[in-house]
């Protein structure tokens, strides 16, 4: 996966709380052999390819005043370690460095300009989407303040676990389930020029069931890769 897309596919979705491998105490598991034709089968396949691509196959470019420096809410001046990164006076990011390295990334692609100008004795920066990035975006699920490019689609191959997910930190009126299994990204061509391949990866994904209707939607979800214990990300709350 596209490092810079790792980057942005943390802003796609709002992150409900950490976790960690113990989401799956006392609950059965599918047989695996059954997995891809259960894949098939799921009612909510759709769904769940829709939420991974719009969670890890979206590049997010902001437009407006970026603060790589920070302040807290107290209006004290963050440590250098902890300092946030403020996207339009709001913390979109604890991790200043790397995300001002996507900014400039972005960039020298032609999808932003970046200018740096002084408030306060304080160095900031104005962003601004290019021509080129207003052309490729999805204006489906961009906004004044966010341009979203899809780089490719997250296409479910197997499913090894599909159970009722309860959890202290979710509405305890609503009912979810908690779905595992691995996904493949097909890049297009925006997503090709940006160095992402095909790749098969497992996924957990926390869905929502509307009781009027019998549909599920998506909520949110993890990614990690197949041969590794973990996540990469840790949205799904325990």
């Amino acid at each position: 996966m596209n490092k810079l897309n790792v980057v942005t596919s943390i802003l796609a979705l709002v992150i409900l709380t950490s976790c960690s491998n113990g989401d799956e105490t006392n609950q059965a598991t599918m047989n695996v052999q059954a997995a891809k034709s259960t894949a098939k089968e799921i009612p909510y396949k759709s769904e769940i390819e829709r939420g991974l691509t719009l969670q890890l196959d979206y590049m997010n470019l902001p437009q407006g005043v970026i603060d790589p420096h920070g302040y807290y809410a107290k209006g004290e001046l963050a440590s250098a370690v902890q300092s946030p990164l403020l996207f339009n006076g709001k913390v979109l990011t604890r991790d200043s460095d790397q995300y001002m390295e996507f900014l400039f990334a972005a960039q020298k692609d032609g999808l932003l300009t970046v200018e740096k100008f002084s408030d306060n004795n304080q160095d900031r920066y104005n962003v601004k989407w290019t021509p080129k990035a207003l052309t490729l975006r999805d204006e489906k699920y961009s906004d004044a303040n966010w341009l979203r490019i899809q780089s490719g689609v997250c296409k479910v191959q197997t499913i090894v676990k599909d159970v009722e997910y309860h959890n202290l930190n979710l509405p305890q009126s609503d009912d979810f389930r908690l779905v595992m299994g691995t996904y493949e990204i097909k890049p297009n061509d925006f997503g090709k020029s940006q160095g992402d391949g095909d790749g098969i990866f497992k996924f957990r994904a926390l869905i929502k069931l509307n009781p009027f209707n019998q549909t599920y939607s998506y909520v949110t979800g993890d990614w990690g890769k197949i041969d590794a214990d973990g996540w990469q990300t840790k949205n799904v709350p325990e």
